[in-house]
């Protein structure tokens, strides 16, 4: 593994885990305070997209090759 992001990991990470456990005490236990307002759920449907928009674009490639007939 490249040392910058594992570095960053180890920083960011345990930071991460403190301020979600912070979260759920004041959300009483429920994730659901997780995506409780706008930006939160902006951010998350943000990460979704970055994350599967390659697989989607990879995807869409694959039977883009399939559809063109050889020749």
């Amino acid at each position: 593994f490249p040392l910058p992001p594992v570095v960053l990991g180890l920083i960011l990470g345990g930071f991460a885990e403190v301020n979600l456990r912070i979260s759920l005490m004041i959300g009483q236990g429920s994730w659901s305070i997780l995506w409780a307002n706008n930006l939160s759920k902006f951010l998350i449907a943000l990460t979704l997209f970055v994350v599967l928009m390659p697989l989607i674009k990879a995807a869409w490639a694959k039977r883009g090759r399939k559809a063109k007939p050889e020749g």
